[in-house]
This record gives structure tokens, sequence and C-alpha cells, in this order.
């Protein structure tokens, strides 16, 4: 914690944090549009066109 203290000192207040500090996540995957078979039909699987 000195070392994270010391660079902070020296380049300014949040140059490095630790962890997630802001407690929320940026980004997250979206499942909205899976068909309930996207694990069981050849079918439901994207193609390239």
């Amino acid at each position: 914690m000195a070392a994270l203290d010391a660079v902070n000192d020296r380049f300014g207040h949040g140059t490095l944090r630790v962890g997630n500090v802001e407690g929320r996540q940026a980004w997250h995957m979206s499942q909205n549009a899976q068909a309930p078979t996207y694990t069981t039909e050849w079918e439901g699987l994207p193609t390239e066109r």
C-alpha cells in the first residue's frame, strides 16, 4: 500500500487505484436476444454472410 501511495503522491491523486473502486461493472454481456434453444439447435447459430 505504501508503494501505491507513493505513486499517487508523485503523479497525482487517483493515478493508481485498487480493484474496482467505483463499485460498478463498466461492461456486461447482453443476452436479451438469445433464443431458448441457442445451445441445442444448429439452425439457431448465427451465420456469416
